[in-house]
């Protein structure tokens, strides 16, 4: 079990997980800079054999160093990516899309189903063959990407099928009031009568002081404008 899914909300369950694939380096940058030195190292090791002339051994191994110096480099810009390779895991719940990865920095992805318009698989040639991809999620603020996924048809389906739930469940008991976000921008006007909630009640969902048949959203100062079925 991993961190994120010890700090799931109350009645939040994991359906389904995944993690990047190890096969995405063959298909990355960093696979081709390999290849590319090992040729380059098989090709300077040809010119060092002994039937070699003087300058050429002083060609090949400074096109060695040069070589060696040029990946150090290149695997220094890339160290993201293996570090996202070697730590990154995803989650679906029945209520949101959660992911997290990183070393000493730790990077986090929280997404909420009911917030997701689409999801769509992007995936080439060589990650259709190798059963690795992209998934990209389509949300009302922009898209996400959740990248080189092992088999992410499965994940894709796991969430097309959690999106369908939380429309049916959205408004009813079995979705919780918590995961429910009160819209941030532009905040509409704040009503100014109401009986108010005892000093220090935190944020929270609670009975209408306007309507009885109805919750409204306390922010921990005053009641907002935002309501819900009770």
């Amino acid at each position: 079990m991993t961190q994120m899914e010890q700090h799931l909300q109350p009645g939040e369950v994991v359906t389904d997980r995944t993690r990047p694939s190890p096969f995405a380096l063959l298909a990355h940058p960093v696979m081709l800079a390999v290849l590319f030195v090992a040729g380059v190292m098989f090709f300077t090791a040809l010119l060092s054999l002994p039937g070699a002339t003087g300058n050429g051994r002083t060609s090949a191994v400074l096109l060695m160093l040069f070589v060696i110096i040029g990946l150090a480099v290149f695997l220094a810009r890339q160290a993201r990516f293996l570090v996202y390779l070697a730590t990154a895991h995803y989650v679906v719940t029945n209520y949101r899309v959660l992911g997290t990865w990183g070393l000493l920095r730790k990077t986090t992805l929280e997404v909420q189903l009911r917030g997701v318009t689409g999801a769509a698989i992007d995936q080439g040639v060589i990650e259709r063959a190798l059963r690795f991809g992209d998934l990209v999620l389509a949300t009302k603020a922009g898209s996400e990407r959740l990248v080189a996924l092992q088999d992410p048809r499965s994940f894709h389906g796991a969430i097309v099928r959690q999106m369908e739930d939380s429309r049916h469940l959205r408004g009813t008991a079995a979705y919780p009031l918590h995961l429910v976000t009160p819209p941030s921008s532009p905040a509409p006007p704040r009503p100014t009568t109401g009986r108010p909630m005892p000093p220090g009640t935190p944020a929270q969902w609670a009975p209408d002081p306007f309507n009885p048949r109805q919750l409204r959203y306390w922010d921990g100062d005053r009641w907002t404008d935002h309501t819900a079925e009770a």
